[in-house]
Order: structure tokens, then sequence, then C-alpha cells
């Protein structure tokens, strides 16, 4: 088999003058002096004034080109009790698409800012900036990879109530590299140069387009990854059947844009609280740049061991019941460190201090080392009762589960490139968990009720329910809660502004409010969280990275169609169908958290909380829709 797919997203304004410098009078050229037309986003964070985000990859497109091509093919033999299996697998994915870095500028106000007026909006129209960020042009990121597999396999009747399989699948999983000038960057700590007369050289960066010896790729690569497998289906009894497998599956990657983006052919800037009309005349190529970068050595690609382990009984009434284990273990997901963060306590009590100031690579800010250290499990309990002859059919799923994984803290997660302490930190219950999940599908068609005349039989029998009911408990508060760690801010009891500088002393590990008791007790009728068990961290006193198991809404849905089909004629394939269907027929509401929640917010005032309302659900959602459909089929 062969195919091939283009995709192409080519997105632009509707009408660029609306978003021209020159349309609306703003004469501010920016810090590069690009020579983009295209008005800078502004933003408070959040905190009031309409914010606009658009992305200076809209020069004058933004656009995304993707090609997709595969070839594969397969052969089947049968000998004896034996179904041999054999075929191979080619892909080679291009992804084209600029950088949608801020080349267009991104002027911020903030209360926090130096110069702010106390109004957002009257900062915005002073030009009273908290801080401004600005990348030279947008690139093209042109990358590409290649796969090629093959596998065996075998499925062998052993005995008559005994089936064995086994495989093998073969992977190679070519790294992303650049096509058409686009190479990913390394970091080589040999190469770079700590004296800070050259800030300007970016020493330490190497890529492809630097030094021909480092490949398109950055890092080296995998040669062949295996994937065995084997399952098994055992006939124990008349009624009962035992099931099992194992395998390993390897795949690819998500493209890392990231490290294409680098100095001197990218140069990014962010300034602290300035004046809009002192912008034009910064000096953007002597500010420390950060770094986003592959590892070398890194030959890694995601692997998942699968598993699974089924009893299957044939109950009375034509009913079978299923209980099964079933587990996963993922390996290599791909993560970030910080080859150059501030060592932990370095600026406690030092108001205004620029952590860059303390950073062991003097030349740089932040260096974003992306490696596969990461992992993930997930292990369930999951149960199926189901009918599926008869008038009445059913089907009853229920899984009982844990899914464990590295928690994002907004990029912030342990100390630097310590790998222990990240996963101390950052691994546990993630947030997408759900402890309970039930579903229930079930179809009714009633019985011929009504024995009378031909009209009354066919208004009144053959109706038909069906419905679907799913039962889920709440996720996890705290890692869905923003950054992690519920937006902590405000001042500890001694007035101490609660951020990184003062409470932590480094940029490489995030502030968490103080646990003073367990957040699951003590709630008030409609809270899923007690605030008062969490307290304002102070200089050198962190709070936990792990806060316990605290569940948030459940989820709870009803549908219900109700219809029944009319014969035309004697045509049997002539049928008018009437259909009432019904979502959320109960009309259930639910109780939710909005993202970026106020109510899920800590804030504190000389130690005290100041949010009343932390952990009340902000909004219900949820509501009946009704469907009434005829369908005539010929």
């Amino acid at each position: 088999t062969f195919g091939y797919t283009f995709i192409d997203f080519p997105n632009q304004f509707e009408d660029p003058t609306k978003v021209s410098r020159k349309a609306i009078g703003y004469n501010h050229p920016g810090l590069f002096k690009s020579g983009l037309d295209q008005i800078p986003s502004f933003t408070d964070w959040g905190s009031g004034i309409a914010s606009i985000f658009a992305p200076g990859g809209f020069d004058p497109v933004l656009f995304a080109t993707k090609h997709l091509t595969t070839f594969g093919d397969n052969v089947t033999k049968v000998y004896r009790t034996h179904t041999l299996k054999a075929g191979f697998f080619y892909e080679n994915i291009i992804n084209k698409q600029p950088n949608s870095g801020s080349s267009n500028g991104v002027l911020q106000v903030a209360s926090w800012g130096s110069l702010n007026t106390g109004n957002d909006y009257a900062d915005l129209l002073l030009g009273h900036l908290a801080g401004y960020s600005e990348q030279t042009k947008n690139l093209v990121n042109d990358a590409a990879y290649n796969v090629v597999e093959g596998f065996l396999q075998d499925s062998w009747k052993v005995k008559p109530n005994f089936t064995l399989e086994l495989g093998l699948r073969l992977s190679h999983l070519g790294p992303w590299y650049g096509r058409n000038g686009a190479a990913y960057a390394i970091f080589d700590t040999s190469s770079y140069s700590n004296n800070p007369a050259d800030l300007i050289k970016y020493t330490g960066v190497l890529s492809h387009n630097i030094d021909p010896n480092v490949p398109l790729s950055g890092a080296s690569g995998q040669s062949v990854a295996l994937g065995p497998r084997v399952g098994v289906a055992y006939s124990l009894f008349k009624n009962t059947v035992l099931r099992g497998g194992y395998g390993i599956f390897n795949y690819h990657d998500a493209q890392q844009s990231g490290a294409l983006v680098y100095p001197p052919t990218t140069l990014t800037t962010n300034l602290g609280s300035i004046l809009l009309s002192d912008v034009d005349n910064g000096e953007p190529e002597r500010q420390k740049t950060g770094l986003t970068v592959l590892s070398r050595n890194d030959d890694k690609q995601p692997r998942t061991h699968s598993w699974n382990f089924t009893v299957s009984q044939r109950l009375p009434k034509q009913m079978v019941l299923e209980t099964s284990y079933v587990g996963t273990h993922t390996q290599y997901l791909i993560g970030s460190r910080n080859l150059n963060s501030v060592p932990a306590g370095a600026t406690l009590g030092k108001a205004g201090a620029n952590f860059d100031d303390y950073r062991a690579l003097v030349n740089y800010g932040n260096i974003s080392f992306l490696d596969h250290f990461q992992y993930s499990n997930y292990n369930s309990l999951q149960m199926l009762l189901a009918r599926q002859t008869g008038r009445l059919t059913y089907s009853v799923a229920y899984t009982f589960g844990k899914n464990l994984g590295f928690q994002n803290r907004n990029g912030q997660v342990g100390a630097g490139e310590n790998v222990d302490e990240i996963r101390s930190r950052d691994y546990g219950v993630i947030s997408y968990d759900r402890t309970h999940v039930l579903n229930i599908a079930y179809s009714w068609l009633m019985p011929n009720f009504f024995k009378g005349n031909v009209v009354g039989k066919a208004l009144i029998n053959g109706w038909q329910f069906s419905g679907i009911t799913i039962l889920e408990s709440g996720v996890n508060i705290g890692t869905n809660s923003q950054n992690t760690n519920f937006n902590v801010s405000g001042t500890d009891a001694n007035g101490v502004s609660i951020g990184q500088a003062l409470i932590t002393g480094t940029d490489a590990i995030q502030v968490q409010p103080l646990l003073l008791c367990d957040p699951r007790e003590g709630l008030a009728d409609g809270q899923y969280i007690n605030g008062a068990c969490f307290g304002a961290p102070s200089p050198g006193q962190n709070g936990v990275f792990q806060f316990p198991y605290v569940r948030g809404p459940r989820f709870m849905n009803h549908d219900l169609s109700i219809f029944k089909n009319f014969q035309i004629g004697n045509n049997e394939n002539r049928k008018l169908q009437f259909r009432f269907s019904c979502y959320n027929f109960l009309n259930h509401p639910l109780d939710t958290f909005v993202n970026s929640d106020p109510r899920l917010q800590l804030s504190f005032d000389h130690g005290n909380l100041t949010n009343d309302l932390f952990g009340y659900t902000s909004g219900k959602y949820g509501k009946r829709i009704a469907q009434f459909a005829i369908k005539f089929m010929f």
C-alpha cells in the first residue's frame, strides 16, 4: 500500500490594515527594527484589560505545510497450526511552518511593574510597561523524520483450547532533522566561554550550520528499537477463558521546534520595567538570551510497556462478565531541565535581584535542555458485564485506575539539572486521572404489547429505547490548578512578597504554599478544597510539591433516545423512522471550575488568606438538549 497526504493551514488577517502600525499611527519600530508592520501584542496577564496576542508569525501568513508519505506491505502464510505474517512499513513526515515568536513585540503592563500608575489601561496609554519582549524576524522551521519498520508474527493454535501469539517489531525511528537551512541545536560546554566580553559570540551553541560534525538532528538518533509481543488465550473450562498479553510499543516524538530557534540567527530579548519611548533605543544584542537545546547523546524515543490479564466468564441469561488487570509503563518521555538555573537560595534577602546575575554561565539566561528522562505509569482494574442478544442488550463497564506521571509546573520542576530532585518533586497523580469511571449503554426493543388491528400494532408495537450513562469521579484539583501551586501570591506574615526571588531564591524551584492540614477535611457545603489548610511560604521555607489527592466535581451525564421504524408498503427496505433524542435528559447541572479560576488561587496579605471563596466552584454547566428527527430509508 502507498499513501500520500498533504495538509496546508494558511492563516492571515482578513484586513491587515486593522493591525497595521502605519494605519493606526504606532511609530515605534521596536528593538530589532525588523520592519514588520504588524502592531505588537499587549497584555496584563489576565489582571483586567483585554489582551491581544497576535504572534509575529503572521508575516504575512502564518502557515503549516505538512507532507506524509507512507509505504508498506504484508504477507501471510498458513502452515499447519501456524498463521505466519511478515511485513514492513516506511513513513516520511515533513513539517514546515514559521516560528510563531513575537517578532512584533509584546507590551506588558502589570501591578508589579515599577512604573505602574495603579491603572493598567493608563499604563498602556502612557507607555509605562512592566515588561517588553521581542524576537528577531521569524524563520521557517523546516523539519522531517523517517521511520522504517519490519515485523514478524506467529499465531499458533497449540491446542483447540490454547492459542499463543508471538511477534517482534523492529523499528528505526529516525530523529527529527532540519531541512533547507534549518538545523537542531545542542550545547557544548567545552566550547563555551564564560568571559562576559564574549556575550554576543554565543559560544557553546552548536548546530550543523555552525559545526558540520553536528548532525542536522542535533541528537545522535536511535538505531533499532525492539518491540516484542506475546499473547495467550486459554479456555480453562467450558464457560471460562483466560487471556493475557504483554508488548513493547515504540513511537516517535513530536517536533521540538524550540531547538531550531537559537542565536545568532534568532534572538529574543526580555526587558523589565521600561518606558515605551525607550524601547527603540535598547541594545538587544547586549541582553542575555535564553536557549532551547537537545542532548547530543540522547538516542531515546518514547517506549510503552503494555500488559493485561483477563478472565472471561459466560453467565446465565446470555451474559458475559470480564474482569481485567490492565497496565502500562511509558519510558523516555521528553522533559526539560535548566542547564543554567540559579542556585537555590542565591537571591534570598536581596530585593530587586536579577536572576541573570547569579547564573553559572554568565552569558546566557535559562538554557532549556530537552532530554528523555520522564516516565508515566497506569494501573487499573477493569470490569465489563455485557449482553448482546435478545430484545434487551446492555454493556456495563467499570474502571478503577490510577495515572501517575510528571506534572507540568509551568516549566519549573525541581532544581536545575538534578533529575532525581525533579522526579521527587514532580512525579505524582497527573491532571487527567479519574479514579472511578462507570459507563452504561443499553438498548431495549419493547415487546409487541398490542395484538389487535393493524393500525394499533403499527402505532404501539416496535418502539425501541437506547441510552448511555457516564459517571466519573473528579480530577485531582491540585494538578489542575494554575501552575499546580494555586498561583500562590501576596505577602507572608512579615510582608515579604511571595515570589521566587525572595522565597526560594532561584528561578528553578517554583513557589509552593505551605500545607497546614488535610485540605479534604472541614469543607463547607459546595466547597471542594479547604483554603484554611494552606499557608503563605516565607524566605527559605517553601511549601510541599505533592498535595493530598483532592477530587474536583464529578462528571455525570445521561442520554436517551426513543425511536421506531414504520414499514412502508411491501418493500422491506422501505421504512420511515421517527426518532426522539434527549441529551442530558435529567437536566443535571454539574459544578465546575473554569480555566485560571480565581477561586483556585491562593492570595495572602501578611500571611492571611484573602480569597474567602477559595475552593468553591464558580459556576455550573450542562443543559438538556432535545432532538427530533424523521428518516426515510429505501
